[in-house]
């Protein structure tokens, strides 16, 4: 009897049959757990991916709300911009409604002339199949930065040279009308070849010169630079700048410094001025004095800011000329008003010098003026104080046929060959990447854009993360 219940219990624990279906029912709680696992975690996937997604509008939101309030002087804009960046992702999280929102904190600070701004989340994503072994919901968090360079109030100074030499004409054709043009105002020009619009007729009077010049369709280095400033003042009222952030001023030089617009935020007033702009005729100017005009300058301009308000425009000065400054000065006269030059009793010209030229060491006098190359150190103070100069330097341009051909041939070969213009330029501009040049009349419109759309770069906000 007990050898056969020995067996029976050998029988029972050697037999085999049944182990398989306990098997499979202990895998399948595994499998099961593992699909029920992965399922609840590739919603939550999805639904992180919906909670980045509203993070990421809220933090645009708050940090963009907090510089603008920031730079119209509001002392809420940290609070502004707090509130509208949680409101806003609580917004877009309800795209997924399974979501079950838990915390979330935006913190925004000052950085540098900007400003910073975190946003820490935390939310809840429901189980399904995990909830039997107690997880009824996947925790899912994350934070993301922003940036803003606040939104970029500027003021932008154009100084452009309406001295004689941007009077050159600006092709060949022009130049042969141009020539035509002086002999026909002045005998004095007939046949010897002039290629300024600047020169008086026989009764004194500059204007008359460059009227009949217009008139006679020929077109100056001066016009393509007018209709450059138009067009690079239209694409800034296209690039849909809010109405105070952009402000424009417009100065033209010759021995002095003149103002034409005076610092506005209205464009289209800014536009109506570009054409008040032409050669210069009046008394004490005709020569060329960049040191003496962008010392005015300095003296009339606020110093620069950060461009975080409108109280603190962060300021560019654009600077456009040939370089050569000349010591020369129109004079008046009773009889004649405004002339080129004084004459003695046989009508010879005398010198008339601007009193306040510096002449350089290296120059040329031709015995009615002193031409030189501008010194850069005359863009320092400006530089001092904050402001960022871009230089636009449009070519001193010989033509082919004219009577002072001594004072060309020095510019030619000792100012423009010999690069000291390109030189000054460039130790003017505030980089060496600020500096451009156009050499031929064609390429002004294009320098100009590419001066303009360096400083219209965006400065809106962005995400760091």
């Amino acid at each position: 009897m007990k050898l056969r219940l020995g067996e029976k219990a050998r029988q029972f624990l050697a037999d085999a049959s049944g182990n398989i279906s306990i098997m499979f029912a202990a895998s399948l709680l595994v499998i099961l757990s593992a699909v029920g696992a992965a399922v609840d975690h590739g919603g939550a996937l999805y639904g992180k991916t919906d909670a980045d997604a509203a993070a990421d509008a809220a933090i645009l939101a708050a940090i963009n709300t907090a510089s603008q309030r920031f730079a119209e002087g509001e002392d809420d804009w940290e609070a502004a911009g707090k509130e509208l960046g949680i409101n806003t992702f609580k917004a877009n999280l309800t795209t997924d409604m399974r979501i079950q929102f838990e915390n979330v904190d935006v913190e925004i600070k000052r950085k540098d002339s900007g400003l910073e701004a975190k946003l820490r989340y935390s939310v809840g994503y429901p189980t399904s199949f995990m909830q039997i072994f107690g997880y009824d919901k996947i925790k899912l968090s994350n934070e993301v930065t922003g940036a803003s360079g606040t939104p970029g109030y500027i003021s932008i100074h154009f100084v452009i040279d309406v001295s004689g030499s941007m009077g050159i004409a600006a092709t060949k054709a022009d130049e042969a009308i141009i020539n035509a043009v002086n002999g026909a105002v002045n005998p004095f020009w007939a046949g010897k070849g002039c290629g300024f619009a600047c020169h008086v007729d026989e009764k004194g009077g500059v204007a008359p010169t460059r009227e009949k010049v217009k008139q006679a369709g020929a077109r100056i280095r001066l016009d393509i630079v007018t209709d450059a400033l138009r067009q690079i003042i239209e694409d800034a009222k296209a690039k849909g700048f809010n109405q105070k952030q952009i402000e424009v001023s417009m100065h033209t030089f010759s021995n002095s410094l003149m103002e034409i617009q005076a610092p506005t935020t209205n464009l289209d007033k800014a536009l109506k001025a570009v054409g008040d702009i032409d050669l210069v005729n009046m008394p004490l100017q005709g020569g060329t004095n960049i040191r003496h005009a962008l010392a005015e300058l300095q003296a009339t301009l606020p110093k620069a800011g950060d461009g975080s308000s409108v109280k603190k425009r962060k300021s560019y000065v654009v600077l456009l000329s040939d370089g050569v400054e000349s010591s020369r000065q129109y004079v008046k006269t009773a009889d004649h008003g405004v002339l080129d030059f004084r004459r003695d009793g046989a009508g010879k010209p005398l010198p008339v010098q601007d009193i306040n030229f510096l002449v350089e060491a290296f120059n040329y006098n031709g015995g009615l003026e002193t031409v030189q190359a501008f010194n850069a150190s005359s863009c320092t103070p400006l530089k001092k104080d904050g402001h960022v100069i871009y230089t636009a330097a449009v070519e001193y341009l010989i033509p082919d046929a004219d009577i002072e051909k001594s004072i060309l041939a020095f510019i030619k070969k000792d100012l423009v060959e010999a690069d000291r213009l390109k030189k000054s330029f460039q130790a003017c501009a505030t980089e060496p990447e600020n500096a451009f040049h156009a050499k031929k009349s064609s390429e002004i419109e294009p320098m100009f854009k590419t001066v303009l759309n360096k400083i219209f770069l965006s400065s809106s906000a962005v995400l760091t993360h």
